[in-house]
């Protein structure tokens, strides 16, 4: 079986935008932002990922609340990375 770095980087892009893009709306977005901080933190081209997890929370389809708590998920890995890269 080949080794394929990415995959840990797809899981968390994966389970973030299920978080971010339930057919019921939104659930747990601060973990959905969260994991899509963790797959940047593993590779950076999850960016990608969490733009589109986070476009799940353009304003109408998500609340004030639901858009803060994805951003504070996601700023936890953020700074992680930030502090590495010093």
């Amino acid at each position: 079986m080949a080794s394929c770095s990415f995959f840990p980087a797809a899981s968390l892009v994966l389970a973030s935008l299920c978080l971010a893009y339930w057919p019921g709306g939104v659930r747990a977005p601060f973990a959905a932002g969260l994991l899509g901080g963790l797959a940047v933190l593993v590779e950076y081209p999850g960016l990608f990922g969490l733009a589109a997890a986070g476009a799940a929370l353009l304003p109408g389809r998500a609340s004030g609340r639901q858009r803060f708590g994805f951003g504070a998920g996601a700023a936890g890995p953020g700074l992680v990375l930030a502090l590495y890269q010093k």
